[in-house]
């Protein structure tokens, strides 16, 4: 068989500093696809629909891999949609609070059936005295703990930065 030998390729600084740019956004786009696998995978359990992102996630996996634009736009694409909508969701949940503490009225009507010594009714002004505010409440008017809008604000950031390093990958593959 013929004996190939690789001939070395001058390569100026920039570009060299421009490929090194490329592979770690291919390794950090390879990672982040991952472990948006692991994710999605528990969610299909609870959503069968989570299968359409399945698919997406690991177009955009091998498009890092392969150094494939199309594939790897397609994720940027599904990561952008999933930051907008989750940003919305974000601004829903927290506007939905603010929005319940303006529009409900605390003051009840005395009810026969109540115990008098229940700690948390006030019979003098008749107004409910419990500690579950309604700065607490989302717009469904369910209490909502204080890590799920330290979730939401942390996954929102993630997939906005996902999706910038994606842009920057397909961006400096073009070039």
């Amino acid at each position: 068989p013929p004996v190939l030998v690789a001939e070395p390729v001058d390569v100026t600084q920039e570009e060299q500093l421009c490929i090194l740019q490329v592979v770690n956004y291919r390794k950090t786009l390879m990672c982040m696809a991952m472990l948006d696998t692991v994710f999605t995978m528990f969610n299909m359990l609870v959503n069968p629909y989570y299968l359409l992102s399945l698919v997406l996630i690991l177009a955009g996996y091998h498009g890092a891999r392969n150094y494939s634009i199309p594939l790897s736009r397609l994720y940027v694409f599904y990561n952008g949609c999933s930051s907008f909508i989750k940003f919305l969701l974000l601004m829903f949940l927290i506007n939905g609070s603010g929005h319940m503490n303006n529009s409900t009225n605390t003051t009840i009507s005395p009810d026969p059936y109540d115990n008098p010594s229940d700690s948390t009714y006030d019979t003098d002004t008749h107004t409910d005295t419990h500690t579950d505010t309604d700065a607490n409440k989302s717009s469904l008017g369910k209490v909502v703990p204080f890590w799920a809008y330290i979730y939401a604000i942390l996954d929102t950031l993630i997939t906005f930065w996902i999706t910038r390093v994606g842009i920057r990958f397909t961006n400096a593959l073009e070039f």
